[in-house]
């Protein structure tokens, strides 16, 4: 009937297969776990394309879906959202800042998935706006790989995981930062009015050490002030997984 009714509207059908039966795959081959192995036929070029399509269409929804999901998580400051890598002020070449940025895109191009980076420096000389372009480079990468990261004030995480004390979302916050895959950490160091503030970090990043998670940092804190501020043990451990960049410049801000 189906055939009848095609052949009146005058749609050309491609001739009958004697091996697939028109269907466009071998039928006693598909029950084995490869792939459909497609007739050489005309009705296995359509069944190929068919496919093709459908997967393509899948492969774009689950990238919607996992860039939707990583928008939602990935926050960055309202102030640096405008900054890629192309924008930022120490592009310029006459920049006193530009070595560090030339730094950045050094690891960047070299980077493993394991190696962090962290920005030493004074205030204002756009530590966090690289940060974030690095970030917003890195996007369609984390999206295609299905990996996620995170952007969050050291004082921030510090502060969130002790307001969730009163409903129980301490250890989720404290794990869900421990094992992103990528976690940049603005600001360190300024968390370290308490000792409790302080051990709440360095058990998320002697977590992230033991698990070869890779950390995006700045400081405003010089070499041997953060030495202290950490601890040594952890101070050396990032020192072993993480380029230390220090950098002088002028202030963006003024």
């Amino acid at each position: 009937m189906l055939t009848a009714w095609v052949t009146r509207q005058g749609i050309a059908l491609p001739p009958n297969c004697g091996i697939c039966g028109s269907r466009g795959f071998v039928i006693e081959q598909r029950r084995s776990l490869m792939a459909p192995p497609y007739c050489s036929c005309e009705w296995g070029m359509r069944a190929r394309r068919r496919d093709d399509i459908d997967r393509s269409t899948m492969l774009l929804e689950v990238h919607r879906a996992r860039r939707e999901a990583l928008a939602r998580k990935l926050v960055l400051p309202a102030q640096h959202q405008r900054f890629t890598l192309e924008t930022h002020p120490l592009a310029n070449r006459q920049e006193q800042g530009h070595k560090m940025y030339v730094d950045v895109l050094s690891w960047l191009a070299h980077w493993d998935w394991r190696r962090g980076l962290i920005l030493l420096g004074g205030y204002g000389i756009g530590k966090t706006g690289l940060v974030c372009g690095v970030l917003q480079r890195l996007v369609e990468r984390a999206v295609t790989e299905g990996w996620e990261m995170r952007f969050i004030t050291s004082l921030g995480l510090v502060r969130r995981i002790q307001s969730g004390y009163g409903d129980d979302t301490a250890a989720a916050t404290i794990d869900e930062y421990s094992r992103v895959h990528l976690l940049a950490l603005d600001d360190l160091g300024a968390e370290r009015t308490t000792n409790d503030r302080q051990e709440l970090l360095l058990q998320i990043l002697d977590h992230r050490h033991r698990e070869s998670l890779p950390l995006l940092a700045t400081t405003n804190l010089r070499d041997e002030d953060l030495r202290a501020h950490l601890t040594e043990r952890v101070y050396w451990r990032l020192f072993e997984t993480c380029d230390f960049v220090t950098v002088e410049g002028r202030n963006l801000r003024a």
